[in-house]
């Protein structure tokens, strides 16, 4: 099976005078799934596509970041269960490993629970307000999101509700350095589709 899905995106970028931008545009995704006998399929994602967002200011970067994700996974059906089994990985791996390993249980495909393990990271460009010299600079940091991942299912005919819970991505913390984060701890999501 191939697969492809557009999306339009709209970013809002600050810049180091405080001024804030806003930039927009397409983004593609192309992905492919091979079955494998009767019990496994393999697939991979390339992600954003794009020729990048659209901003006023010609300076503020516009390139998207694309990458690359490959995955593989297991299917049983027993009886009035079916289990599946799966790990994805999205290279390169230069800020450490990134990976998502996870099954999921359905009875009568009616209701469903899913448990994992997240662990995903990324540069991200910040500015920050410096104290002792009251001025703004940018800032390139590591951010982590890592742990148990759950979620619930129910499927009610053509009805399909989803509830889900992903820790939340956090800064990491430079040497002798304190990381506050204000809002939220977790990401919970709900879906009806």
């Amino acid at each position: 099976a191939i697969g492809v899905d557009a999306k339009w995106m709209r970013s809002k970028v600050q810049d180091l005078k405080n001024k804030e931008h806003i930039g927009h545009g397409y983004a593609y995704n192309v992905g492919l799934i091979q079955q494998l006998g009767n019990h496994f399929r393999i697939g991979a994602v390339t992600r954003n596509l794009s020729n990048g967002l659209s901003f006023s200011d010609n300076a503020i970067p516009d390139r998207l970041q694309r990458d690359v994700l490959l995955g593989g996974a297991y299917q049983l059906h027993h009886k009035n269960v079916d289990i599946q089994i799966g790990l994805d990985v999205n290279p390169p791996f230069e800020d450490g490993i990134r990976t998502n390993i996870g099954g999921e249980i359905w009875y009568r495909r009616f209701v469903g629970g899913r448990i994992g393990y997240l662990r995903h990271t990324e540069k991200r460009y910040d500015s920050l307000f410096l104290l002792e010299r009251e001025q703004v600079e940018s800032e390139e940091r590591l951010w982590k999101t890592e742990g148990l991942t759950l979620g619930l299912g129910l499927n009610l005919g053509s009805l399909t509700i989803n509830a889900a819970y992903t820790p939340q991505m956090k800064p990491i913390a430079n040497e002798k350095e304190q990381v506050r984060i204000d809002q939220g701890e977790a990401v919970y999501s709900f879906s009806i589709g």
